[in-house]
This record gives C-alpha cells, sequence and structure tokens, in this order.
C-alpha cells in the first residue's frame, strides 16, 4: 500500500479489483454530507491521517470540493491509520461519488459495530480475503487500474496527473473488457475515427493522446506479464500542430484591457516564456542575482538572466498590496496565491472581453510562443523555454517565417 496516498487525482489501492458497470444507489447525500459521514466514522474507529482519494479537486483543508462537476471516474479510497497499520477502503460500485463515498462510511460504520463485540481483527482479516491483494491482470481495465495507481501518481505535474487520468478513464470505458493482446493496430484507428466531442465534432488530437496513452499502458502491460505485443507501436495517427501565430500587437492589445495584475502576469509570460504553472508558483526567495525556475512538467532547472524589463516587471509585481515578503509574485488581492482555476476564470473573461471588443481570442499558453518568437536564435528560445531539444521548440513555438540568406 502507498504510505503516502493522493487525495487528487484517484489513487486508487494496488490490487483491488474495479466494477466494469456502475449501478444507481438510493443513499440520499451530498458531497459534504459524504466527506462528513467518513471523517466521523474514521474518527470513531481511532484512525488518524485520513485521506480521501477522488478525482475531484481539493478544499483547502485537503478534502473534495462539492462545487465541481462529476468525473468520469466516480470511484473513492479512503485510506487512514488504525493503531498504526495503514487501512484502505474503495468503492466504485454506485454512479456517483458521493454514493461510494457514502457506502464506504457504512462499511467502517458496519466494522465500529463488530468492534464492540471484541471480533474487529478477524473482520477486517475477513475483508482484505474478500476484496483480493493480488492482481489478476486478466484485462486491459486490470492493466489501466494498476497504471492509475502505480505510475500515475508519478507524474510531476498536477495538471498531467489529472489529464491522463481522463484519458485513462475514457480508454477503460471503451477497451477495458478487452484482453491486452486482443487488442490490433485497427482497433486504435476506428477508436480515433469515433472519438468526438459532446457537440459531435471530431477530436483527433484528443484520440491521438488517449491512444498513445493506451500504449504506454500496454508497454507496462509487456513488463508486467499481461501482454506480449503493443500494436500502438504501429498506428501513426495526427500530430498536434502549431496553434495560430499570436502577435505581439494582439497581446497588447488585450493587454490594455486587463487589470493591473493580469496585465503584468501576461507582461512577465511574455518576457521569460514559462508555463501558467511555473509562473503562478513564483516566490520572491527565487529572486537572488537570477531568477530560479524548476518547472513543474518537466523538473527542467532555470537560471533566467536578470535584465532590466524583467526587474521592471518584478517591481510591478511586488508593488501590488499587499506585499508580502517571500511569497508569491503574482498573488491575489488578499495577498493568497492564485489556484489554476481561479487564474484560468479570470483569463477567460479577460478573452471574453478582448473578442467583444473585435479581437481573436487565444489561451494564456499562447504567450510561450510569442516569447519564444522575440528571441534571437532558436537557441535562445529553447534556453528560455526550458526545452531539451532545439527541434521541440522549432516545431511547436516559433511560428514565424524561417529566415535565411541567398548564396553570394
Amino acid at each position: 500500500m502507498n504510505d503516502n496516498p493522493d487525495a487528487y487525482p484517484l489513487n486508487w489501492p494496488p490490487g483491488r479489483p474495479r466494477s466494469h458497470c456502475r449501478e444507481h444507489a438510493l443513499f440520499k447525500t451530498t458531497m459534504g454530507a459524504a466527506v462528513q459521514d467518513v471523517r466521523r466514522e474514521v474518527r470513531m474507529m481511532g484512525g488518524a491521517d485520513l485521506v480521501i482519494s477522488t478525482n475531484i479537486e481539493l478544499r483547502k483543508d485537503g478534502f473534495p470540493r462539492g462545487d465541481r462537476s462529476a468525473p468520469w471516474d466516480k470511484g473513492v479510497a479512503v485510506y487512514f491509520k488504525l493503531r498504526g497499520k495503514p487501512m484502505a477502503f474503495a468503492c466504485d460500485r454506485w454512479d456517483r461519488v458521493e454514493h461510494n463515498m457514502r457506502a464506504i462510511s457504512k462499511t467502517i460504520e458496519a466494522l465500529r459495530g463488530i468492534e464492540r463485540w471484541g471480533e474487529l481483527g478477524v473482520a477486517l482479516t475477513k475483508y482484505a480475503a474478500i476484496v483480493g491483494t493480488t492482481w489478476s491482470g486478466r484485462t486491459l481495465g486490470d492493466v489501466i487500474d494498476r497504471y492509475r495507481t502505480e505510475v500515475l501518481p508519478l507524474k510531476r505535474s498536477a495538471q498531467t496527473r489529472a489529464d491522463q487520468a481522463k484519458q485513462l478513464e475514457r480508454l477503460k470505458i471503451g477497451f477495458g473488457h478487452f484482453l491486452p493482446d486482443s487488442i490490433t493496430a485497427q482497433h486504435c484507428y476506428k477508436y480515433a475515427d469515433a472519438r468526438r466531442a459532446k457537440a459531435g465534432q471530431p477530436r483527433p488530437l484528443a484520440a491521438r493522446a488517449e491512444v498513445w496513452r493506451r500504449g504506454a499502458g500496454l508497454k507496462k502491460a509487456i513488463k508486467w506479464g499481461s501482454a506480449t505485443v503493443n500494436p500502438v507501436r504501429d498506428v501513426s495517427l495526427e500530430r498536434s500542430k502549431k496553434g495560430r501565430h499570436v502577435t505581439m500587437a494582439e497581446v497588447e492589445a488585450c493587454r490594455a484591457l486587463a487589470n493591473p495584475r493580469m496585465a503584468a502576469a501576461m507582461d512577465l509570460a511574455v518576457n521569460i516564456g514559462q508555463r501558467r504553472g511555473d509562473l503562478l508558483k513564483l516566490k520572491h526567495s527565487d529572486l537572488d542575482e537570477e531568477l530560479h525556475i524548476e518547472q513543474e512538467k518537466t523538473g527542467t532547472k532555470i537560471d533566467m538572466e536578470r535584465t532590466a524589463a524583467l526587474d521592471a516587471i518584478v517591481a510591478r509585481l511586488k508593488g501590488f498590496k499587499p506585499d508580502i515578503p517571500n511569497e508569491h509574485l503574482i498573488r491575489k488581492r488578499n495577498g493568497r496565491p492564485y489556484t489554476r482555476h481561479g487564474f484560468s476564470a479570470i483569463w477567460q473573461r479577460l478573452q471574453r472581453k478582448y473578442a467583444k471588443a473585435g479581437g481573436q481570442r487565444f489561451k494564456f499558453h499562447a504567450l510561450r510562443s510569442v516569447s519564444a518568437n522575440g528571441a534571437a536564435t532558436p537557441e535562445e528560445a529553447r534556453d528560455r523555454l526550458g526545452h531539451a531539444s532545439v527541434e521541440t521548440t522549432k516545431r511547436f513555438y516559433l511560428t514565424g517565417a524561417v529566415k535565411a540568406k541567398p548564396r553570394e
């Protein structure tokens, strides 16, 4: 069992079987009430270090929020320590997260009743025998479950973990009942052709990402002894394309409509070319003779040279109230850092305002490309963005024309 399970995304107990069909439960509860039920039952049992793991984002206290839409995977895993021993309860039988959480609280409640009669140790032993501790590894669904519990938590970026969890859930719905060696390249192509958004339009790039996620799972399945071939290696699907070329003039026009904090964040993004998540976690303590950055996605460490332009932007950011020493450069009016979703909501409001004024909407990530195109050479852009290869920079970020000299 994982000694430090993640509360988000879902960290399903290794070896615990998953339900392939979900049913509707008759529980009448809300997310907040279900969380309180689990906390109360664990506390009354004498448990400590409680973690409720789901695919729902967390509140400030580390428990699932009640104002988020239902995730693809409705499973719930509850971890705690009882008399120093790690315990894990999991349920994904029902079609709502709060109902699965309620089922776990009822299970713990029943075990507490057994404890009153002095038979808890026997009951827990029998419970462990019922749920099983041996990974079957028979179907692709079993492989996906193991990948989700052993591989996904090792991803550095929370956004990457969340995105890949959604991909894995889609794959499990479509291919969870397949034997790994029965999957062919033709299955992959059919899946890509059939992949649609809610509105019905094709999603070729999303399909490619999900197919390649299946390939990563099959690669692990070969290592785990559940498969002998990986057909995804023979599949060729549409690759990601460069986004449209956002010009500096567009950025300046959009910036003119932004509030001072967002305008400064945009200037910093264009100046140093970092991803949104890396910008939001920058602190005063990251500044000395250089700006020290550790990218969340790749772990790449960058020592950014201090220039007059960068220092001017930093001075503007520090000038916003309240100025809390050694805290985040980009912060809200209360001094706290922005959450990913909170910052995104402000950006989307700005883009709607910009579109209403006649502009063409663009993503905040496009500022990374604007920064790269402002570099003197592709190598300078590569170093600024933190890429290992200049080919990556050229392929995805340098959107301008290639400069060349004629033969003399």
